[in-house]
């Protein structure tokens, strides 16, 4: 190891690796029905206990582990100390952290859960769905990210990938950084409902207006994102005002970035958001809307076409499946979508 190496900045491709595992540790492989996208062009899932993982989730959703010791637990599953072998004790504490901020998404005072977006050209892909309300002004709780600072090399290799759909310009830092963690999957719309805002050890969000249960929290990533003045840009902002890549001529004009953090262009991309039609599976009834699909009375998540066959005028509805956004959010919180259990009042 290089003469202070160990004590170098968290760097850009130690956090990639850090959460390529936890996310599928801590998000895909816990009842999530697609999974999220990861920095390596090829992960591989990470060997471990999934069923203690979920008790231990389970723990801390529900006020009766507090996250350092989930986190102590975590690491002494053997698929993810095999991981940390002869790392320097900074960048364990590096991990340390980033699992500690995928683990506090789940506390009874979180506000929000990843959830599944229909409008990405290619693999399924994620967003973030607010879980309570929010005001203008709140910050949206639990939502964090690490950074990383990026060479300029770093940044060119990430686009000839098309891997830098997490890279933002920070103004604190004056440089290209890395974003990754629970604040990745936050995406992008012309007219926002909340901004960036610079944390102690990261990036978080706040309102930028009130976001009620159910609704994909979103931010602006910049003006000239998806091409110049996001003319590429496929947001349901754009959508509904035939702007961005819905226009037949002009671009949309330039939009004020607000704060102190920005997303960069991202050449040739497309992204955009909308909420996201789940396969169903369970057993609560849904309710059929007139194009004859079918939306769940819990989440309103509106289930694809071929999934559910409409009831015949004179017959009564037949028992359909729960949604996969509520059964995933039973099997960790132990109760209804999105209802969180209050933690046990303390003696």
């Amino acid at each position: 190891m290089a003469p202070g190496a160990a004590d170098a900045p968290l760097d850009a491709q130690t956090l990639s690796h850090f959460d390529d595992l936890l996310s599928d540790v801590l998000v895909d492989q816990l009842g999530l029905w697609f999974a999220t996208r990861k920095m390596h062009p090829r992960p591989r899932r990470t060997a471990g206990d999934r069923a203690q993982t979920l008790r231990l989730v389970q723990q801390v959703a529900r006020g009766q582990l507090d996250v350092e010791q989930a986190v102590d637990a975590l690491m002494r599953q053997r698929g993810v100390a095999q991981q940390l072998l002869n790392k320097a004790a900074a960048r364990v504490e590096d991990f340390r952290q980033h699992a500690a901020r995928y683990l506090r998404m789940y506390l009874p005072d979180g506000g929000f859960e990843i959830s599944q977006t229909d409008r990405y050209a290619g693999p399924a892909d994620a967003m973030v769905v607010a879980t309570r309300r929010y005001a203008a002004g709140a910050p949206i709780g639990r939502c964090e990210g690490g950074v990383a600072q990026l060479s300029a090399d770093e940044v060119s290799l990430m686009e000839q990938r098309r891997a830098d759909w997490s890279v933002l310009w920070w103004g604190t830092r004056r440089a290209m950084c890395l974003l990754l963690g629970p604040a990745r999957f936050v995406n992008h719309d012309c007219a926002p409902n909340a901004r960036f805002t610079p944390l102690a050890s990261g990036i978080g969000f706040q309102a930028l207006r009130t976001i009620l249960p159910g609704t994909e929290i979103t931010t602006h990533y910049g003006a000239d994102y998806f091409g110049p003045g996001n003319s590429e840009c496929l947001c349901a902002t754009c959508e509904r005002h035939g702007r961005g890549a819905y226009a037949s001529a002009t671009p949309p004009p330039e939009l004020p970035v607000p704060g102190d953090v920005r997303r960069r262009t991202r050449n040739g991309g497309l992204r955009s958001v909308t909420p996201a039609a789940c396969l169903p599976r369970g057993c609560a009834p849904l309710r059929f809307v007139p194009d004859g699909r079918a939306r769940c009375p819990a989440c309103g998540v509106l289930q694809p076409d071929a999934a559910l066959t409409p009831p015949a005028d004179n017959a009564a509805e037949p028992p359909v499946p729960e949604c996969v956004r509520c059964a995933r959010h039973r099997l960790i919180f132990g109760t209804s979508w999105p209802d969180r259990p209050q933690p046990p009042a303390k003696p």
